[in-house]
């Protein structure tokens, strides 16, 4: 392995370094060789994205209150995949795709967070 695959800066974690485009917001860190080829660095990637969306989410809505809204959202999120998967495949922006599935990610999490914060054993 070329280096960690993610590192501790301040609070956060994250997983580029210096001005990374995916979390401007993150302190900076002296950037690290990661073997971007494997699958569990690519992983780790994803769910740091899936995180800060997360946090994110959480800022500007309140939790959520029941199962039902939780599956509303999580369909919600599926349902704008979809819309992608519709697509042609030459026409979708893999952008888009992965902002998409990072999102559907984050509201999955949440779902189980504050879920659980309701008493459900998730």
């Amino acid at each position: 392995m070329c280096g960690e695959p993610i590192v501790k800066a301040g609070e956060h974690w994250t997983h580029i370094g210096p001005n990374n485009p995916r979390h401007p917001a993150w302190p900076a860190v002296a950037p690290l060789p990661l073997p971007l080829d494997r699958p569990a660095t690519r992983a780790a990637a994803f769910l740091l994205d899936v995180a800060a969306e997360l946090d994110r989410a959480q800022a500007k809505w309140p939790p959520m209150h029941s199962l039902h809204e939780a599956y509303a959202v999580i369909l919600e999120e599926l349902d704008e995949v979809w819309q992608l998967v519709k697509q042609k495949q030459n026409e979708r922006d893999p952008e888009a795709v992965r902002k998409e599935l990072t999102q559907l990610a984050a509201m999955v999490a949440r779902a189980a967070v504050d879920l659980e914060d309701k008493g459900y054993r998730v």
